[in-house]
């Protein structure tokens, strides 16, 4: 009798044991599998490039490479400039990272991070500021004030009031000395939604970035002229902005 129990409890361990090899070793399989890519079809959108110079390849297993990585794999790879219109077909996980398929109006496709394209953008065009907010609701202001020509990533909208990202430095305060990183603020209005506007306001940004951040006018002013080159006959709604900006730094300059 002793011996049947012996023999039964031996082949309940040896049953146990491999259940649980099983198991390690579908947990392993498991973890592999979280990079290989999964693809989840979302309705067609337009997006949007951001920010400029975004470097998009033909072939997924691409991802993340640099541009003289791609040309030695005899891969092609793609440009987009800030502002670039496609048309999204494809999300896709890969290497752990979100990334889409999109389409050019060349019906030519590419892959990109989803980082990089977004919903729209946002620029302030209201002379005197615009107020901003915390939450989507007028009891939360904030002491930043947008100014005409401010950049930001449109996020979504809610009960009459729309979310930004704001590339932008401004005061936090009345008595704050240096300006500040904006970011994700709540405005109600005072703003535009054009693309072309919106390339001009992405190198109003840089230039800001490369005096509050850099103290360069001479880089600024190489990203105003940059923005005042989209379009050379034609003013839009912040033309001004990069114009007297321009001669300010200029001025800055010859005086130094």
């Amino acid at each position: 009798m002793k011996k049947i129990i012996v023999t039964i409890l031996i082949l309940a361990f040896l049953l146990s044991s491999c259940k649980d090899s099983k198991q390690t070793t579908e947990e392993k399989t498991d973890s592999k599998e979280q990079s290989v890519s999964i693809s989840i079809p979302p309705e067609k959108v337009t997006q949007y490039a951001y920010p400029d110079w975004v470097l998009t390849y033909e072939k997924k297993e691409d991802i993340g490479k640099n541009r003289n990585q791609v040309k030695e794999a005899g891969n092609k790879y793609y440009y987009l400039r800030i502002g670039d219109k496609v048309t999204v077909i494809e999300e896709s996980i890969y290497n752990k990272k979100p990334c889409y398929l999109f389409q050019l109006p060349d019906d030519s496709q590419y892959w990109v991070e989803k980082e990089n394209l977004v919903e729209g953008f946002v620029v302030i065009t209201k002379v005197d500021g615009v107020d901003t907010y915390a939450q989507p609701d007028t009891d939360y202001a904030t002491a930043f004030n947008m100014q005409v020509g401010d950049f930001g990533i449109y996020k979504e909208d809610k009960n009459g009031f729309v979310k930004v990202d704001f590339k932008a430095y401004r005061l936090a305060s009345q008595e704050a000395e240096k300006r500040t990183w904006v970011g994700e603020k709540w405005i109600q209005e005072g703003y535009i939604t054009t693309i072309k506007v919106a390339k001009e306001a992405y190198y109003l940004y840089l230039a800001y970035f490369y005096m509050i951040q850099k103290n360069n006018p001479e880089k600024a002013i190489q990203q105003l002229e940059a923005g005042l080159e989209l379009h050379p006959d034609e003013m839009t709604e912040i033309t001004h902005v990069l114009k007297q900006y321009k001669a300010e730094l200029e001025a800055l300059i010859t005086n130094e």
